[in-house]
């Protein structure tokens, strides 16, 4: 099996998840917080912080409204 890795941290901590109150997936890097929004690229430059990627859909960054779905 194959891990992809965090183009911002180099850690193979990414998963498919979903976000209580945001539409569609993201992918999540739980090594540094990135997010890339359901459809973006999972490349360096694309990504937002949790708490930013929140902050831009005008919610509280709460990881309790965070599910994991699969480990990329």
């Amino acid at each position: 099996m194959h891990v992809k890795q965090c183009p911002y941290c180099g850690q193979t901590a990414l998963w498919r998840a979903a976000v209580e109150g945001v539409a569609g997936e993201v992918v999540m890097c739980f090594e540094c917080d990135t997010v890339w929004a359901d459809g973006a690229a999972t490349v360096y430059g694309e990504g937002l912080e949790f708490e930013r990627f929140m902050s831009a859909r005008g919610r509280a960054p709460d990881w309790q409204a965070v599910r994991e779905i699969k480990r990329l």
